[in-house]
């Protein structure tokens, strides 16, 4: 979850992203206003045209009364409703339009990538009480004229019903950004921090927390110009300490063996998509063999302090030989 601030569209005009396409929307008239409350969220299903990520979710929402509610208003993206929480926004209150208007969110972050023909769920979701001095209202069409979802009352807890009316909102995605070991490794992390919440055994959430603080940073690592595998390898041979350390403190081995071999698949994974772009580049023949012969090593590696120590140390050589090319 994050927390930024919102822009509030008076207009329906499309984005200034170069790349970035309106998919869903209902832009009907609106015929009526639902209030977010605390005691069911409201939600709005649809059906992606558009394979790609996720740039912006807008729904058309205000603040009603005088004065800004005391809670803020999160947005959230779900695998159809119910489904699985896919990445979520926290708008602040005073960030949201106080006349109905287009509020614009920002998922790209989020890094949630979308299926044409899968089915997604809108939610909004905030503390506020019911019959609040100052609220938020949804603006909602009570027919049907959106045919790839429904709007959605939340039933309490994670059920939803579907209703013969639709909310007025609108998706854009950018079908150019494909989905790249970066998000791999930032999905990974997500992963564990929800894992570290559920568990909330201190000790465990404290390692399990250390694991993803290690996989921010070599996302972080990643996406420089140019990007460092080197650093980003020791990054994760960090945070693979960090979830073995947790299982010391009671972390579930299961559970930890599946997050431990995707973090040295990811390490693999990077040393060969820097070898791959380096002989493109037109990278000696000497050095993509020896950096063949590290991945095999590393392959054979009896333990994972010894893969990643390998995989790590043959891509500061890569990085070395490729910047001798140029």
């Amino acid at each position: 979850m994050r927390i930024v601030r919102a822009l509030a569209l008076l207009s329906v005009g499309g984005l200034a992203l170069a790349a970035t396409m309106v998919d869903q929307e209902n832009v009907s008239e609106a015929s009526g206003i639902q209030e977010v409350m605390s005691l069911f969220k409201l939600g709005q299903t649809l059906t992606p045209g558009i394979t790609g990520r996720l740039v912006t979710v807008e729904i058309a929402v205000a603040r009603q009364n005088a004065g800004i509610p005391e809670h803020d208003l999160t947005v959230e993206i779900h695998a159809d409703l119910p489904g699985p929480l896919l990445g979520s926004v926290v708008v602040p209150a005073a960030e949201v339009p106080q006349v109905p208007a287009f509020l614009s969110v920002d998922f790209l972050p989020e890094r949630i990538d979308v299926q044409q023909g899968v089915p997604l769920g809108i939610v909004t979701v905030t503390g506020n009480p019911f019959n609040s001095a100052a609220y938020y209202a949804w603006s909602l069409i009570n027919a049907d004229p959106y045919a790839g979802g429904a709007a959605q009352e939340g039933t309490g807890g994670e059920g939803f019903i579907a209703r013969t009316s639709d909310r007025i909102f609108r998706t854009t995605v950018d079908p150019a950004i494909v989905r790249t070991t970066a998000d791999d490794v930032f999905a990974w992390g997500k992963d564990v921090r929800s894992q570290s919440v559920a568990v909330g055994t201190t000790q465990v959430s404290k390692k399990l927390d250390a694991a993803v603080k290690q996989a921010d940073l070599a996302v972080a690592d990643l996406e420089g110009v140019p990007r460092d595998a080197a650093k980003a390898i020791g990054r994760l041979a960090k945070a693979d300490k960090a979830v073995a350390a947790a299982v010391k403190k009671g972390f579930d081995s299961a559970a930890a063996d599946l997050l431990l071999a995707a973090l040295e698949g990811f390490a693999s994974l990077l040393l060969q998509e820097d070898l791959d772009a380096a002989v493109i580049d037109g990278l000696g023949s000497d050095a993509e063999a020896a950096t063949e012969a590290a991945l095999a090593a590393a392959e054979a590696a009896t333990t994972s302090k010894e893969r990643f120590k390998i995989l790590g140390k043959a891509a500061k050589a890569l990085a070395k030989a490729v910047a001798a090319t140029d």
